[in-house]
């Protein structure tokens, strides 16, 4: 199939095609994009059909999909299907509603589900611009990686919060320190007081006997007697 300037490939016009050669065009059109997901020129990787109808939610979104026509091995759809979906398709292309179809996950050969190739996506978000749809396009193919990434943020968080919550025997001693420091600084007050005190009894003392010795002497007259 031909492909555009970011590598995606290009439906062409279908109208009056037979069946045949509109079940071909589905199935290169879908594996290639399928590949690319993977991330893989593989030419013997090919999209699970059997996983994909059961549970097509977890390969892509339905904005890729005509709601009235059921999903099915290329092979096995019928002509008025085959139809309606590559018109779907064409007009989403004609009307540059990028991208024109994109999966947003894959299944490896364990039967997990993997994110789109990092080279996937890269080429998705320079096909969709920086338009309204185009972002909400690029959301759909991410949702899967956000999952994941909450899932691990979330347990990340648990283990951050279990970490910086200070040990119970730490507080103790701290409040314990924090009380005799507290004790120390009254009994110190206490004691400056004492002094101050004494020091003040004292000075009244001096003062006293200061005043005493300025005191002049009295002077005795004595009378003589004839």
């Amino acid at each position: 199939m031909e492909e555009d300037k970011h590598g995606l490939p290009i439906l062409p016009e279908t109208a009056g095609w037979k069946r045949g050669e509109q079940q071909h065009v589905i199935r290169s059109f879908l594996t290639q994009h399928y590949r690319m997901c993977m991330g893989t020129e593989n030419i013997k990787a090919a999209v699970p059909w059997g996983d994909l109808i059961k549970n097509q939610s977890d390969f892509f979104e339905g904005t890729y999909w005509p709601a009235e026509v059921k999903v099915v091995e290329p092979s096995k759809i019928d002509k008025a299907a085959a139809t309606a979906l590559l018109d779907f398709w064409y007009d989403r292309q004609k009307k540059k509603l990028h991208p024109t179809f994109c999966f947003k996950a894959w299944k490896d050969t364990d039967g997990d589900m993997e994110p789109a190739a990092k080279t996937y996506q890269k080429v998705i978000r320079r096909s969709t611009g920086s338009s309204n749809k185009a972002k909400q396009a690029l959301k759909h193919l991410q949702s899967f990686n956000d999952t994941e990434d909450k899932e691990s943020t979330d347990e990340e968080a648990g283990i951050s919060d279990y970490s910086r919550e200070p040990p119970a025997k730490s507080n103790q001693k701290v409040t314990h320190l924090g009380s005799h420091h507290t004790k120390a600084h009254h009994v110190s007050e206490e004691s400056l007081d004492e002094r101050e005190e004494h020091r003040s009894s004292d000075d009244v003392v001096e003062a006293a006997i200061s005043d005493h010795d300025r005191e002049p002497p009295t002077t005795k007259v004595c009378t003589r007697r004839y």
